[in-house]
């Protein structure tokens, strides 16, 4: 019996050289923004809990540290984008540079909603 639940179990598949290339190439494209990626997360929470509370719509500086933090965020996304336009599809499309991708879109959103509901 377990003999044939093991022939019905999804197999793993093996990575290819190319897919190891193509992984290794990714994390290499990604690691330099890592550390900073981590650090604006922090920073957008930290921004987003200091506007919701009373007299955080009022805190000047708040907005600008959080209009700088969209700042270097958008100029970060927009290098990337760049970066990312240069290299072949199978790194450009890799999970890991997709991901990368999406969480700095995702702290410009945050970024912005925070932004706006101090500009209201």
């Amino acid at each position: 019996m377990e003999e044939e639940e093991d022939k019905n179990a999804p197999r793993r598949q093996r990575m290819t050289p190319a897919d190891v290339v193509a992984r290794k190439a990714a994390k290499d494209l990604i690691a330099p923004l890592q550390e900073q990626i981590g650090h604006w997360q922090a920073e957008t929470i930290k921004l987003e809990t200091m506007a919701q509370r009373p007299g955080g719509k009022r805190d000047r500086k708040l907005g600008e540290t959080a209009r700088h933090v969209l700042d270097a965020v958008s100029k970060q996304a927009a290098e990337f984008d760049a970066h990312i336009a240069q290299v072949p599809d199978v790194i450009r499309t890799h999970s890991r540079v997709v991901d990368a991708r999406k969480v700095l879109q995702m702290l410009e959103e945050r970024l912005q909603r925070t932004i706006g509901s101090l500009d209201e």
